[in-house]
């Protein structure tokens, strides 16, 4: 699988901002002291991997002795049947239009509704404004620790470079956010951010939107990324895994 997230233009934002201690060697790999890793950032990139599987031979003998840590390898690579690896997360996946059970679909349904009819002068807007997204995720202390300065500069580059930013408005509040990537038929959830605490049920309601969204968009995949959270299998996720390896290089 290639994505985004194996390009150079992402490779380059992840070196020069939160991976500016790993030397890029070539083959989408970083190495620091006696560790070899895959260039891009394993707690920004959901999928990781080298340009071409069948390098592996190569990159053994001129790496030997070196301790080698992969981390979200897509399960359609080669290189997971080539280290024989272990499964880490999953990325659950929804075909378009999404065909949910019938519980699945009257909850959905619920939830859009409630929230509906306790909030007026609902909105989609596009925004290239990360602040809007940073301070929605800030509101959840996990992401505030998350988002260091090195972090929100990566943010603000990838944004530039490859994201959409749509902003759910009720009024003139932003309630919620998404940053999406488009990759072919797919389009991709990265990051989101909510106010629940004023918007009860906006960060379900947001993404429910995005995936009706996307379809009028022409897409036929919307890719929720990494993380089993339950709302992604009530939205008719599938789950498409990731592997892992650590292991010294013989």
């Amino acid at each position: 699988m290639t994505t985004i997230f194996q390009s150079d233009t992402w490779i380059s934002a992840w070196h020069e901002t939160i991976g500016k201690e790993w030397e890029l060697v070539g083959n989408n790999l970083a190495r620091k002291g006696n560790e070899l890793i895959l260039a891009g950032g394993y707690e920004v990139a959901d999928y990781l991997d080298i340009p071409d599987p069948t390098a592996w031979d190569d990159i053994r003998k001129k790496f030997h002795g070196l301790h080698l840590s992969l981390r979200n390898v897509p399960e359609n690579s080669a290189t997971v049947k080539y280290f024989s690896m272990e499964k880490e997360d999953t990325t659950p996946i929804t075909m378009l239009p999404p065909v949910l059970d019938k519980k699945n679909q009257h909850e959905m349904e619920r939830k859009i509704r409630k929230f509906e009819r306790e909030n007026s002068d609902i909105k989609f807007v596009e925004s290239d404004d990360t602040e809007i997204l940073f301070s929605l995720m800030k509101l959840d202390e996990r992401k505030k620790e998350f988002l260091t300065p090195d972090m929100e500069e990566f943010f603000r580059r990838i944004m530039k470079q490859f994201g959409k930013l749509t902003i759910l408005m009720v009024g003139n509040t932003p309630a919620a956010a998404m940053l999406t990537f488009s990759v072919g038929d797919t389009l991709m959830g990265y990051n989101s951010g909510f106010d629940e605490t004023h918007f009860s049920g906006s960060g379900f309601y947001l993404r429910a939107m995005m995936l009706s969204r996307a379809r009028e968009e022409g897409y036929k995949k919307f890719n929720f990324l990494q993380g089993s959270e339950r709302y992604k299998y009530e939205l008719g996720g599938k789950d498409f895994f990731v592997y892992r390896v650590d292991a010294p290089i013989k």
